[in-house]
């Protein structure tokens, strides 16, 4: 009996496969090029959650493998659909800039997103915490902490099995870490209503985590914090700390306090009644619970607050009553409440913005908005002070006007700032002075221009020094853009396709054959790509022809366009006659590298893309092996709708 052929590795399948052996249980995000792709399993999964193509890397050949990707700005689009789906992502960055390596680039893991330790604003909901948890197993006692990343919010308890099982249904964590020997007796004890992930059993070691925690808050003792008298509850925060390190999370600023959660101020329900009064689940579909009633809250931070409270009701009657103070004082002075209402919706949620200025996940629009923030607190205070009610005013005097904060920021970005940096104009004017140069050149180019030929004219004595340059696809001197003539071929469905399926159309055409081997795998794998970004844009579709005619009959192409996932709304396959779609590639669509003697193969097309505009003329050339050129000819491909529009 034959040996069967070892399956053939790539040196990036090879980096890959290497990576992922440290992350076995997450979906990886490899980048490559500007793409950010999956592999084998993943890919599957990637696409099942995500809707995007599924495809194959190196199709038909030893190295065949199942792929799906997406570019690499689309990040924030598709990452919260995976982690929503209970995925734990690992994100595979390029370490260094391609260009100056010959050799394969460096990779390696920059973040690892789990459901408890999200910061995307896609995945958070504005009125309710996202809780990291930990449960330790001790001798006697459990101890179990929750931290929420994304507001600072870190607090701690032990208790029996009981009291355990009421925080976790109170507080609801979207994670909970688990000890590994301890796997079975969680699921027995709280079943399956959390997702859970198991850490090893070191993890959990009480020298271990107090050392953690004097690190993390730059202390010698927990006495501060009122929590050293809570050894499993200790335990079971420094199994957070060691986690949040795992996952890449170390800029950990925002989290500067540390609570216990103190077992006799609060009265305790356990999940049957809470589930039965239907607190904040409802039981049935539709239903409406009591905190959909009662919460009238306007910011996040207050919606946050109020489930807290309805979670843990107070024991104390002094406190009780400071907060029927607090409320009747609103109540019966409508000028001070009106103010405060107006303010409160000029605030977004400050909590999780600095938690972002912290993690340095912060955009510019995003810092904007905290410095709105910020001054609306201003009004807030002031009518705070001047109130006659000693717990209003004493609110008052807790509040920081944070008037450093607010100039600097106000110096420092438009406010108009872009949610991406990239896309400009975020940075003010005299903050930078080569900024401010290079923007007055791309706003007034012209001028710029006529100033540095004045400057060379002057300099080298040559009154008739001109400035100008050559494109030969925009160069109305040598007659305009190369325009398409018509033809008529079939497609993978048997239909004739003409120009008239293009009219008012812009699209990208390339040339192919299905059994080729070397370069079209690629062009297909990266037309797949762009009919996913496309495939809602009708002003957009996609052409490939069929250089071996007598090979790629309309079953072979609907075979391949079937494997590839093709749409055929949006992309025609087409075959017909040899001399006219060798015509077509070499005097319409300039995609020849060669001819040759007349045979099946004689003539060798390039590896471009060629963009084509409504007014069928060729707008531009791009390597479709090249995933960065894909990203330009998405750029064009904007550039023209908006001619079509003017």
């Amino acid at each position: 009996m034959a040996k069967s052929k070892p399956k053939k590795i790539t040196p990036l399948m090879k980096q890959y496969n290497a990576i992922k052996v440290k992350y076995p249980d997450a979906m990886l995000l490899f980048r490559v090029g500007d793409f950010y792709e999956t592999f084998g399993e993943d890919a599957k999964k990637a696409a099942g959650v995500l809707g995007i193509i599924l495809t194959k890397r190196g199709a038909g050949s030893d190295s065949e493998t199942a792929l799906a990707g997406f570019p690499h700005h689309s990040l924030n689009t598709y990452l919260p659909k995976l982690v929503k789906a209970g995925m734990r992502v690992a994100i595979c960055d390029q370490l260094e800039n391609p260009k100056m390596t010959k050799t394969i680039v460096k990779r390696g893991v920059t973040e690892l997103i789990t459901p408890g330790v999200s910061l995307n604003d896609e995945v958070l909901q504005s009125k309710s915490n996202n809780f990291l948890a930990a449960v330790h197993f001790g001798k006697r006692l459990l101890g179990v902490s929750f931290l929420d990343v994304s507001t600072g919010e870190y607090l701690l308890a032990q208790g029996n099995e009981e009291y355990i099982d009421k925080l976790l249904q109170n507080f609801n964590p979207s994670e909970v870490l688990v000890q590994k020997q301890f796997k079975k007796k969680f699921k027995e004890l709280f079943e399956d209503r959390f997702y859970t992930f198991f850490l090893d059993d070191w993890v959990f070691q009480k020298e271990y985590s107090v050392d953690s925690l004097h690190n993390h808050f730059g202390v010698n003792s927990l006495r501060g914090f009122g929590v050293q008298e809570i050894p499993e509850g200790i335990i079971a925060a420094g199994a957070v700390l060691y986690y949040l390190s795992e996952t890449q999370h170390n800029n950990l600023k925002h989290i500067q306090n540390i609570s216990r959660i103190a077992e006799d101020k609060y009265i305790w329900m356990d999940r049957f009644t809470v589930r039965n009064l239907e607190l904040y689940h409802a039981s049935s579909h539709n239903a409406v619970t009591l905190l959909d009633v009662i919460d009238k809250t306007i910011s996040p931070m207050g919606g946050r607050l109020l489930k807290r409270w309805l979670a843990l009701p107070l024991k104390d009657v002094k406190k009780i009553q400071h907060r029927h103070e607090l409320v009747k004082h609103f109540i019966e002075n409508d000028s001070f409440s009106e103010t405060i209402k107006f303010q409160l919706h000029q605030i977004s949620d400050i909590e999780r913005l600095v938690s972002k200025v912290a993690t340095g996940k912060i955009s510019p629009r995003e810092l904007v908005l905290l410095k709105n923030s910020l001054k609306a607190i201003l009004p807030v205070k002031k009518e705070a002070l001047t109130s006659k009610n000693s717990s209003v005013n004493k609110l008052g005097n807790e509040i920081l006007d944070c008037a450093e904060v607010i100039l600097k920021i106000d110096a420092a970005l438009f406010d108009e700032a872009p949610v991406n940096i990239n896309k400009g104009n975020a940075i003010a004017n005299g903050v930078s002075e080569e900024l401010d140069e290079l923007r007055a050149i791309s706003t007034s180019g012209k001028e710029y221009l006529d100033n540095m030929l004045a400057r060379e004219s002057e300099k080298t004595a040559i009154p008739s020094l001109k400035i100008a340059f050559n494109n030969l696809t925009n160069d109305e001197k040598l007659g305009g853009f190369h325009t398409i003539p018509d033809f008529e071929l079939t497609n993978q469905n048997g239909e004739i396709i003409t120009q008239n399926d293009y009219q008012n159309k812009i699209y990208i055409a390339d040339f192919f054959f299905t059994t080729c081997p070397t370069i079209c795998p690629k062009m297909t794998e990266n037309m797949a790509r762009i009919q996913a970004q496309i495939i809602d844009d009708p002003q957009v579709k996609l052409l490939s022809f069929s250089v071996t005619p007598q090979i790629d009959s309309v079953a072979q192409l609907k075979r391949y366009a079937i494997e590839k996932g093709v749409n055929d709304q949006k992309w025609n396959l087409v075959t017909g006659p040899k001399k006219e779609i060798y015509t077509l590639a070499r005097k319409s669509f300039l995609a020849v590298k060669e001819d040759g003697d007349g045979g099946a193969y004689d003539m060798i097309h390039t590896e471009n893309f060629i963009l084509v505009d409504t007014k069928k003329r060729i707008r531009g050339f791009y390597d479709g092996t090249d995933p960065m050129a894909m990203e330009e000819l998405m750029l064009d491909i904007s550039v023209l709708k908006r001619e079509d529009l003017n």
